[in-house]
């Protein structure tokens, strides 16, 4: 069973890896709505938690600490981005494209500010 660290990490038997082409906030990291702070890395790691709580994930190491994930199908690295709690930190299409829809729909850390 894995663990989740924060929005990007996890760990299985103590060893930690970081799911490739994303970039979420750390577990403790504050972000800003108008002026309140508010606990985005927070955020993040619940919907990851959520988002793997029961369900069996398919990993590949890509090099060393870090994963490609899928769970049922779908890329996990891009069901997180598309929620809006990560970046991308490739070029991949499919990635920019899940972090537009995110944007564009003010999901995660795209919501309104207030």
């Amino acid at each position: 069973m894995f663990n989740v660290i924060s929005g990007d990490t996890i760990s299985l038997n103590g060893v930690v890896y970081k799911l490739e082409g994303i970039k979420a906030p750390n577990s403790r990291q504050k972000c800003k709505k108008g002026s309140l702070p508010w606990l985005c890395g927070a955020a993040a790691k619940q919907l990851l938690s959520q988002t793997i709580h029961g369900i069996t994930l398919t990993c590949r190491i890509k090099r060393e600490g870090s994963v490609r994930c899928d769970i049922q199908g779908h890329d996990l690295a891009n069901i997180i981005a598309k929620a809006g709690w990560a970046v991308p930190t490739t070029k991949e299409h499919f990635l920019k494209e899940a972090e537009l829809y995110a944007r564009k729909n003010g999901l995660g850390l795209w919501t309104e500010k207030k």
